[in-house]
């Protein structure tokens, strides 16, 4: 059936019998239980020593591989990492020490289950692969204002390598971090604006030409607020620093928070999620420092989302493996 006439005058106008003709991409799960779609924009934000960096190089390898991320299905995607916080040379060792990791821990689970000479050699292959994948590309600057136009254009030129060089998979961005990417005051939401305002014009056009991008943003907690007793107040995506526009703005927010007995052991929460199916668990990581790789240690699930408080702990097993 034909398009209506209204369509046909303005490709951005949809009768009813217009919206049911119109075919979603083909993908546009990136996260599925609707974590993170194609077209999205997801937070990840925590306090100094939350372990961003290496859960934005752990999540960059899980996309950029199609493999489970804390327990969830991703479909695999092209991976443009942009990193404006560390000098190259600590971001390459961080990403050596992360790999070399990944091959010892799939070599562990997969190596003995080969049955033959040949079965080993594709293993090892498929290992390599896995660990250093060709789709994940990196960027470092030290100084990249996206809210202004040169490293705007300048990311727009990169995405456009990306997308002609590698396969024809959905693009994610990851930008880390927020305050080094804005030149204005990230307190002040008019100057916020131009940098959200650019990221959305980017999605558009890619969108316009039929390219599906999406962005991560790691960002950073503000000071923690008090109640009389003195205890921590949890204001969800509110924690974030900066202007409320941004909280506003995107998609998904994850939150991390320090232990305060242990450093490696991060909580995990989602603070919003927009177009989440299903009610979405909190949970505790342990960072393995010789691998670099995380382990979830415990899912917080709730029961039922009308009582708010009644929470079930679900144990180790089945999360005592290291993420691949």
């Amino acid at each position: 059936m034909p398009y209506s006439s209204i369509h046909s005058r303005d490709s951005d106008l949809y009768t009813v019998s217009d919206l049911l003709q119109w075919q979603p991409p083909p993908v546009f799960r990136i996260i599925h239980k609707g974590i993170f779609n194609v077209g999205n924009r997801m937070m990840i934000f925590g306090d100094e020593g939350s372990w961003k960096s290496m859960l934005t190089i752990h999540t960059a390898h899980c996309l950029a591989n199609g493999s489970d991320w804390f327990g969830f299905k991703t479909t695999q995607c092209n991976v443009l990492k942009i990193q404006v916080e560390l000098p190259m040379y600590s971001d390459r060792e961080r990403m050596i020490k992360y790999e070399l990791g990944h091959e010892r821990i799939l070599s562990a689970k997969v190596l003995r289950t080969c049955k033959n000479d040949e079965d080993k050699v594709s293993a090892l292959k498929w290992i390599k692969e896995q660990s250093h994948p060709s789709n994940l590309i990196n960027k470092t600057s030290s100084f990249y204002h996206i809210d202004e136009s040169f490293a705007y254009e300048n990311m727009k030129k990169c995405i456009d390598i990306c997308l002609t060089e590698l396969p024809n998979r959905p693009l994610v961005v990851i930008l880390d971090p927020l305050y080094m990417l804005v030149g204005g005051d990230q307190n002040d939401g008019a100057e916020m604006k131009k940098l959200l305002n650019n990221i959305d014009l980017a999605i558009s056009y890619y969108v316009s030409k039929n390219f599906y991008i999406s962005f991560i943003i790691i960002h950073h907690k503000k000071k923690p607020s008090l109640d009389s007793t003195g205890s921590v107040v949890d204001n969800g995506s509110n924690d974030q620093s900066g202007s409320r526009f941004f909280q506003n703005w995107v998609d998904t927010a994850i939150r991390l928070d320090l232990s305060a007995s242990n450093s490696r052991r991060i909580g995990f929460k989602f603070t919003k999620h927009r177009n989440a199916e299903d009610d979405l668990p909190d949970l505790e990581l342990k960072w393995h420092r010789e691998t670099l790789h995380p382990q979830v240690t415990q899912r917080f699930v709730r029961k039922d989302a009308k009582e708010e408080d009644e929470v079930d702990i679900r144990g180790d097993d089945g999360y005592m493996l290291l993420e691949g």
